[in-house]
């Protein structure tokens, strides 16, 4: 079962150092792994809708004034123009849809509306409204196995100049990660996602 320390032990691996047993040992490894870790998983997460890491969410309404020019002086003044709050936990806007969540995420654009964001609050002309995002999914329990194996050569791309300091191994692991992650994106966006982990979230909420 995959876990952080193991993750980042095919990093070190994949460099050619040593494994650590934990991300607070008083080790160079451990530390660097420690700085790492959490930054290059969200840079992974954000590239793309995992379907892992996609969640659908009723959002909040906020009582925020519209910033000019986000809508028609005609939506603000009916009344149409609402703004909600992002969950605390998005990492990156996929959608906002208004009713209805698509069986597979490759149908999104027949359900999205028009929406903006600033200073993570969504503006946009719907009630109620509901957003498709990524999450910052940090349970590696989680992680497919394609997204594994991309995510341990991007941290060891990371990991190379603090601990080889040679850019050849750099260069080399960032190459590796491209292609893995490329690879792991197809093979998740060929698998029919016919659910979502927080679909019954949202199923609740128009109850």
């Amino acid at each position: 079962m995959a876990s952080i320390v193991s993750i980042c032990n095919m990093a070190l691996t994949n460099l050619g150092k040593g494994n650590i047993s934990s991300l607070t040992e008083g080790t160079t490894e451990a530390r660097a792994c420690n700085q790492y870790y959490s930054h290059t998983l969200e840079v992974m997460l954000s590239r793309y809708p995992w379907s892992f890491a996609t969640k659908f969410q009723s959002m909040a309404g906020v009582t925020n004034p519209i910033p000019a020019g986000t809508f028609s002086a005609f939506d603000v003044i009916s009344g149409q123009a609402k703004a909600y709050e992002l969950p605390t936990d998005c990492l990156k806007v996929i959608d906002v849809l208004s009713s209805q969540v698509p069986e597979k995420a490759s149908d999104l654009g027949e359900y999205g509306v028009p929406y903006k964001i600033a200073n993570r609050v969504v503006y946009t002309t719907i009630s109620p409204a509901i957003l498709c995002y990524i999450t910052k999914e940090t349970d590696p329990t989680k992680f497919d196995t394609s997204f594994i194996e991309a995510l341990s050569w991007e941290l060891a791309a990371r990991l190379a100049m603090p601990l080889v300091r040679d850019f050849k191994v750099r260069n080399d692991a960032l190459n590796f990660a491209r292609v893995l992650s490329a690879q792991a994106e197809m093979v998740d966006a060929n698998e029919t996602r016919h659910h979502y982990n927080h679909l019954s979230d949202y199923e609740k909420a128009r109850a």
